[in-house]
């Protein structure tokens, strides 16, 4: 295999595609492994043209078929440092390891050119993240928002996963000793499936993580989970599906079930007249439906004293033990807490 687009340029790459819905994701790229003969020798080499060309035709037709060009420096990586050379606004890696089970073959309109797969992706990335930016690109191929190739803007329009966790959790299991497996990995665990947009993970991430790490500890955290609650503007008998932005419970059933406790995240859209009405009848319908809903903003999200206020009140909610500490240990849990939120605040 002489080359592929890597790193930060396929990155753009799926990121394009998924705002424009392309088959190539919607129907599970796992597929279009299987059924792609991929050979190396059908590809363009450097013997048939020069990368510098080849960048600026790959740039051509992603303009025309989807709207972006690739931000210098373009990312190539090959399978041989040979085949590396300084070029201005192309950046070479060299994987002596890139096999083509690691990549997608992505037909664009006169030709074919291959791109990291996500997975593979995630190992590329790695070294330019921190964990928790790295878990929110995870969050993100696992989630139903995009953030825009081009302008680096929040697309929130209910896109289709690129992958499951569990997916790549299985592809990692075949990757143990791979450089970068343990950060990679760590980020996966962390990671969380379904979320409509960052905010929504930063929260989760906050609920879910252990104490001494910053974190609520809150056992189980679900994204935009699907309930069947009762229309209270139809007929008694009809009912309709609410996605709750973030299901908290214990995890443990009982007699009575599981209890659930409903977070929601209302950003500024949420302040539009229209939307301000779905909001009181969505609270409404989820109290008659025995679920206790709390709803933040970004202005008590950003206060310390509120969070630990209101994870203290859903932590009872959810019968979960309350913790004993000392002052000191308070104050240093605190801390951990403030920290974290600075980080999720530099994402």
């Amino acid at each position: 295999m002489e080359y592929y687009l890597s790193h930060t340029s396929a990155l753009q790459i799926y990121r394009a595609l998924r705002t424009r819905r392309h088959e190539l994701l919607t129907h599970g790229f796992n597929e279009y492994l299987n059924k792609f003969n991929l050979d190396a020798r059908q590809l363009l080499t450097k013997d048939d043209i020069p990368y510098r060309d080849l960048v600026r035709a790959i740039n051509t037709e992603l303009l025309v078929d989807y709207g972006i060009e690739l931000k210098n420096p373009v990312e190539i990586t090959v399978s041989n440092k040979k085949n590396s050379c300084a070029y201005e606004g192309i950046y070479f890696h060299v994987d002596t390891c890139a096999s083509l089970d690691s990549v997608i073959k992505l037909n664009i309109s006169s030709f074919s050119v291959l791109i990291s797969s996500p997975f593979e992706l995630l190992f590329q990335m790695a070294s330019k993240l921190s964990l928790l930016e790295l878990v929110l690109l995870i969050s993100e191929f696992q989630g139903r928002f995009v953030i825009d190739a081009s302008t680096g803007e929040l697309q929130s329009n209910w896109y289709s996963p690129l992958f499951k966790k569990s997916e790549l959790l299985a592809y990692l299991s075949k990757k143990k000793g791979a450089r970068s497996f343990r950060k990679v990995k760590a980020a996966a665990d962390l990671s969380v499936e379904n979320a409509a947009s960052p905010m929504e993970v930063k929260l989760a991430l906050r609920a879910l993580m252990p104490v001494h790490k910053g974190g609520y500890a809150i056992p189980c955290v679900e994204l935009n989970k699907e309930f069947e609650i009762q229309n209270m503007s139809g007929i008694k008998s009809q009912k309709k599906n609410r996605a709750i932005d973030l299901l908290l419970s214990s995890g443990v059933s009982n007699a009575r079930g599981t209890q659930n406790v409903a977070l929601e995240y209302n950003g500024s859209v949420h302040e539009s007249i229209e939307i301000a009405g779905r909001d009181y009848k969505r609270s409404n319908e989820l109290l008659a439906a025995g679920i206790e809903e709390f709803v933040i903003s970004k202005n008590e999200y950003d206060d310390i004293v509120f969070m630990d206020n209101l994870f203290t009140v859903i932590r009872s909610r959810l019968n979960l033990s309350r913790r004993h500490t000392s002052l000191k240990q308070r104050q240093i849990e605190r801390e951990k807490r403030i920290k974290l939120w600075k980080e999720l605040e530099k994402i």
